[in-house]
């Protein structure tokens, strides 16, 4: 009988558990970050908009976030680890390898938090040395989660950023060229099949 009491509690931890992180952030603003085409943008809900300030051009993209009025400091984490300040950053990998964007806190101020945006370019990038990493998948990923507190170290809110970047696919010419060769490749198998029946 004892077993089965302590069964019970464990039971119900683990239901809370993969239960409220889908509960708590159902009302926690997004600031999603944009990489589908080849002008990045950083937007949110009109009732935060005041709270976002961008600077982006192209493939690259300043933003800061402004904490509620009652915050005086913030703690940051990625997929539940809080994260340590100097260590505020995310590499999203595209699915063969390669560094496809970056997104790093430059700099915070009590409760606001500036950020760097970088989507590759030409030039490859260069990974930030963390283990907070994604693999792109042309869906908003959660990157970053910041929890606010007030003076006395109570959460006063929260905010959620996001990263959506595309997918590479091969280039239509690529695909032509690949056809032919296809198509190329059966038509000797057919002409030698011909001349041997």
């Amino acid at each position: 009988m004892l077993r089965k009491l302590n069964f019970v509690p464990t039971l119900l931890g683990l239901i809370a558990i993969f239960l409220l992180p889908a509960v708590a952030t159902a009302d926690i603003p997004t600031f999603a970050i944009n990489d589908l085409t080849d002008t990045v943008t950083v937007t949110t809900d009109s009732a935060n908009q005041s709270r976002l300030f961008t600077d982006c051009v192209a493939e690259g993209c300043f933003f800061s976030i402004l904490g509620p009025t009652n915050a005086v400091t913030y703690r940051a984490s990625f997929a539940g680890i809080v994260l340590v300040s100097d260590q505020i950053a995310v590499n999203m990998f595209e699915p063969g390898g390669g560094v496809s964007d970056t997104l790093q806190q430059t700099d915070d101020n009590n409760a606001k938090t500036f950020w760097q945006f970088n989507s590759d370019t030409e030039a490859p990038l260069e990974p930030f040395q963390t283990t907070n990493n994604l693999i792109e998948n042309g869906t908003a990923q959660p990157a970053i989660h910041l929890d606010y507190l007030d003076a006395n170290g109570a959460l006063v809110g929260s905010a959620l950023i996001t990263i959506q970047s595309d997918v590479e696919t091969p280039e239509p010419s690529f695909r032509i060229m690949a056809l032919a060769g296809l198509l190329a490749m059966v038509g000797v198998t057919v002409l030698r099949r011909l001349r041997t029946a």
